[in-house]
């Protein structure tokens, strides 16, 4: 018996000793060797269209990232978009299967004009991604993953928490668009030590942040670029130490074709720079902070975010609720409101909750009575906002005016749209093979 343990023992240590080994290996070979290796964006762009027998690209393309929890919330915003009169072809995309083929066959359904992208499956056939990798993406940054791979031109970026009240596609009309082949939506104003403003193991000395670390210690010399800091850049909250975020990324236009040479940057960011420099919540910084770092010029709407708020007994100056952004143009109206807790008849669930008709009935009440009812006026990026105590939730100081009833309207006719989509869903699940039915 003894010996026996004595075996066991050896096995294990031997083992353990193993995977350290390889693993300090997988270091030595990542810090000397992969890290250098850039992203051939030309050779990415034509891999996925010789996967997918695509003899060109698409010119214009609204991308989406949808699981089989978020099938009601996204098709519901597809067919949102449709009657605001867009026809841009939607492309829908997942990681690793989380969008079953039930799912995909429900959204064909409901749109013809769609196409559906595995992107993480994609990555690891081209050979930018290994299967163990690709699980770091059945998240947020799927969304970015997807903008490397969509074989579209003009290319728009949507999170289906978003409740449009115009048509996305205005954006590439818009001057700054034109100019630049992009276009940029702000975040809340934060006043945090984290993210852009977090301090890191920075190596500067003073009142240097994540921010100042990153723009300092880049590897230029990598893309073959000069580093040099915009007017922009400069003049932001995050660079001056006033706002630990800065990007909304629940809406991102980019003209993909004439900014190419940015997005071997952008991936180098996804996947290196991340790890090393807490610069960002997620994803939601890595494209403006991509342009900037490769000296390429980008546009923001030049309108600050606005909150939605409920008439929750609060002062109506104090607005705690879904994010919204104004037009990016002279006229003075809201163009989209981030409302997920107020259409999504599954909350944030990680898969489709099964339930009856009655239970999906009784959630759409409950959301139908919790509408918003004010919204902070359109104004410009501050510093005073961000440094209110509730400002990474909370609208403080800004003014309040009742959300227009056509807001309100188009919030009620989303919610009534998924929830007519996940009766529709829960009914193909209960008829699956092997699926008892529930009392």
């Amino acid at each position: 018996m003894s010996n026996l343990r004595a075996t066991l023992a050896s096995c294990v240590y031997f083992a353990a000793l193993a995977a350290v080994g390889s693993l300090v290996l997988y270091i030595v070979m990542y810090e000397s060797v992969y890290r250098y290796k850039l992203l051939d964006y030309t050779g990415l762009q034509l891999g996925v269209r010789r996967l997918h027998g695509l003899e060109a690209t698409t010119p214009r393309g609204l991308l989406m990232c949808i699981t089989d929890a978020s099938v009601p919330l996204g098709a519901s915003m597809m067919q949102e978009i449709r009657s605001l009169g867009n026809r841009d072809r939607i492309f829908v995309y997942h990681c690793m299967g989380e969008l079953s083929t039930a799912s995909q066959d429900l959204l064909r359904f409901l749109d013809h004009n769609i196409v559906v992208y595995d992107a993480c499956a994609d990555a690891v056939a081209l050979g930018i991604l290994s299967v163990r990798e690709t699980h770091s993406y059945q998240s947020s940054f799927l969304k970015l993953l997807a903008l490397l791979h969509a074989p579209v031109d003009h290319a728009i970026v949507l999170d289906a928490g978003n409740v449009l009240l115009a048509d996305p596609a205005l954006v590439r009309s818009t001057p700054g668009y034109a100019d630049t082949g992009s276009l940029f939506f702000y975040d809340r104003e934060v006043l945090e030590s984290d993210y852009l403003l977090g301090r890191g193991h920075s190596h500067l000395r003073g009142r240097s942040t994540n921010l100042h670390e990153l723009i300092a210690s880049f590897d230029y010399n990598m893309f073959g670029i000069k580093p040099a800091k915009s007017q922009r850049l400069q003049a932001s909250l995050a660079w001056n130490g006033q706002s630990s975020v800065e990007q909304d990324s629940s809406f991102i236009a980019v003209d993909k074709a004439r900014n190419a040479d940015v997005f071997p940057l952008l991936w180098h960011l996804l996947r290196d720079t991340r790890h090393r420099i807490d610069f960002s919540r997620r994803e939601q910084e890595l494209v403006w902070l991509a342009f900037e770092l490769h000296r390429q010029p980008y546009f923001f709407s030049p309108w600050a975010a606005t909150t939605m708020s409920q008439d929750d007994g609060m002062p109506q100056d104090v607005l705690c609720g879904g994010l919204g952004q104004h037009l990016p143009t002279d006229t003075d109206a809201l163009f989209y409101v981030y409302a997920r807790h107020l259409v999504d008849p599954y909350g944030n669930a990680v898969l489709p909750p099964r339930l009856l008709p009655y239970e999906v009935n009784a959630r759409a009440a409950a959301m139908q009575s919790a509408a918003s009812a004010f919204v902070a006026p359109r104004r410009t990026r501050n510093a005073s906002a961000a440094s209110e105590p509730l400002a990474a939730d909370c609208l403080v100081s800004q003014g309040s005016i009742p959300l227009p009833s056509q807001v309100v309207a188009q919030i009620h006719r989303r919610a009534a749209a998924a929830f007519a989509i996940a009766h529709i869903q829960q009914r193909e699940m209960r008829s699956q093979p092997g699926d008892a039915p529930r009392d």
